[in-house]
């Protein structure tokens, strides 16, 4: 099938449409089909999607079918066949199908899918559930804010996360409550925190630190740091208070190294900038905070691109002092002081590529300050991102690391090696596209939501970040073996675990004499020994270079 791309798409089209549109093929020949079915369409993309989602039965396809459709415009450019046929899928027998609608017209930002958002939200399979609770806040359809608030309590982890959302989105102060309450579910713990930074206060600053500090996601340490330092600031605040908060943000940093919460100031001049560098007061700098996969900080409008120099300033608390390495980009020349020492500096302007601009450090036990000098032109606003890592006391670690941040890599190698399940066991428990197993995390589109370091280190040492809700459990049984995986399913019976060569096991409760969840990963440790340098630079690689989308 794949090798019909090298056909003239014309061509092949109409053969390729008959096969989508016949029930009776295989459901990998009609996915693969429409993968090359979608190749160069141009403009004709969405009338022929709307087509061929005619002439398919209801079913997981046509649900695929209408999330194409999501990619394709807004409501500024939703014809009324595009409207039609979704709010006509609303009503679809399949569950699927009635999700993929309603996402789809939430997505598209159409108007009229409001209407269907009242009776989905009430449907009988929680997936068109939390599909309505995703509309509700997109197409802001504040008449269902109670049944929202009703089904933030179901034991439902997607439809609370998303009800989650819909209420922050809705701009409704009671989400608070149902917020704290999910905030250490890890698998509910990102949008919750949303919840709280948004419409919490100083009083959730213990809940907001502790998760950060859990290391589920760079998303929720963002958040945290953000929230935290905002809260910081409020009049009238205690001082006590303040610096309780500002604490924790300092060691929610200094834990994880990456650095979110910056004070910024300028444009200084040379003797204003000596000054900021040795000060300890930083009332006067504006506060901007990190974003996307590497903490990315960039000017934005209250801060107009102008000639000069701008100093951003952030501080750390670390409990041991220790060797480091500082990770960092910007796109203009740059100096860096640790603690008052200078510690890297560049005096020409670059492209920004994270990670590229590094430097060895040591810190400091307690609090550790990292002043990033910028210096700006008024055609180019400036952006960096800055990280301090802490070095590996293995040798060959520090080795791959170093190579797969200065070498680029093999895209293709890489991808062939991920392919290759005896070499590098990725999709004995990972899926990506449509590739693999659904045991461990998503990785399609990993590129694009972590940086080249955390893919690194992530590899090297799987226990150091777990992703939410993959943290893995030990189980003994009343027979003396004890064994340890990921749990994938459990009822009132029997739970499934998948060890870390991704065999499944499925055990008796009554059988259970004790289970445990702990930190650990079940992805086994010493990959880099099955891999050359080479190898694990081209893995990297393609990994990076990984920025598919994936599906909801």
């Amino acid at each position: 099938m794949e090798s019909l791309r090298e056909h003239p798409a014309d061509a092949i089209r109409e053969p390729l449409e008959a096969v989508i549109a016949d029930a009776r093929q295989s459901t990998d020949a009609r996915r693969m089909a429409l993968r090359v079915w979608q190749t160069n369409l141009g403009d004709a993309r969405e009338a022929r999607l709307i087509a061929l989602a005619k002439s398919v039965e209801e079913g997981e396809l046509l649900a695929v079918l209408l999330n194409e459709l999501c990619t394709l415009g807004s409501a500024t450019t939703a014809n009324e066949s595009v409207a039609a046929l979704l709010l006509s899928k609303t009503n679809s027998e399949s569950a699927a199908v009635r999700a993929a609608a309603i996402d789809t017209l939430a997505r598209r930002h159409i108007a009229d899918g409001a209407g269907a958002v009242t009776t989905l939200l009430r449907d009988r399979d929680t997936r068109v559930q939390s599909a309505a609770a995703f509309a509700a806040g997109q197409l802001e359809v504040r008449s269902v804010i109670p049944t929202l608030l009703e089904l933030g309590t179901v034991t439902d982890t997607n439809l609370r996360k998303e009800c989650l959302d819909a209420l922050r989105q809705l701009r409704e102060p009671r989400v608070i409550s149902l917020a704290v309450a999910s905030v250490t579910d890890v698998l509910t713990e990102l949008n919750a925190l949303r919840c709280i930074a948004e419409f919490g206060g100083p009083e959730h600053a213990d809940l907001v630190t502790r998760a950060a500090l859990r290391g589920t996601s760079l998303e929720a340490l963002l958040v945290s740091v953000e929230a935290l330092t905002k809260w910081s600031e409020r009049d009238g605040i205690d001082s006590v208070v303040r610096a309780v908060l500002q604490r924790s943000a300092r060691e929610i940093q200094g834990q994880s190294g990456v650095l979110a919460g910056w004070r910024v100031f300028g444009p200084v001049s040379a003797a204003e900038a000596a000054k900021i560098v040795e000060s300890t007061d930083f009332a006067a700098g504006t506060s901007m905070f990190g974003a996307g996969p590497n903490a990315r900080v960039g000017q934005v409008d209250d801060l107009p691109v102008k000639d000069g120099r701008w100093l951003a300033i952030c501080e750390l608390d670390v409990a041991e002092a220790g060797a480091a390495q500082l990770l960092m980009s910007s796109n203009t020349p740059l100096r860096v002081w640790l603690n008052g020492k200078s510690v890297l500096e560049r005096t020409e302007a670059r492209r920004f590529q994270p990670e590229s601009d590094r430097s060895e450090a040591t810190l400091s036990k307690g609090t550790n300050r990292v002043v990033v000098q910028l210096t700006s032109t008024s055609d180019v606003a400036w952006e960096f991102h800055a990280r301090l890592r802490r070095k590996s006391s293995k040798a060959e670690h520090e080795r791959l690391v170093e190579a797969a941040l200065s070498r680029p890599g093999n895209v293709e190698r890489g991808r062939k090696l991920f392919l290759t399940v005896e070499k590098s066991q990725c999709l004995k428990c990972h899926r990506l596209g449509e590739q693999g197993e659904k045991i461990g995390p998503e990785l399609t589109g990993i590129g694009s939501r972590f940086s080249r370091i955390h893919i690194i280190e992530s590899l090297l040492d799987p226990s150091r970040t777990i992703a939410a809700g993959f943290q893995s459990q030990t189980v003994a049984l009343l027979d003396g073996r004890v064994l340890s995986g990921l749990k994938i399913s459990e009822t009132a019976d029997t739970l499934v675990l998948v060890d870390n060569q991704g065999k499944k096991h499925s055990l008796r409760k009554a059988d259970i004499e004790e289970s445990q969840a702990h930190a650990g990963s079940i992805m086994p440790d010493g990959l880099e020994k099955t891999l050359t340098v080479d190898e694990f630079v081209d893995l990297i690689a393609f990994l990076t270079g990984e920025k598919q989308s994936a599906s909801r």
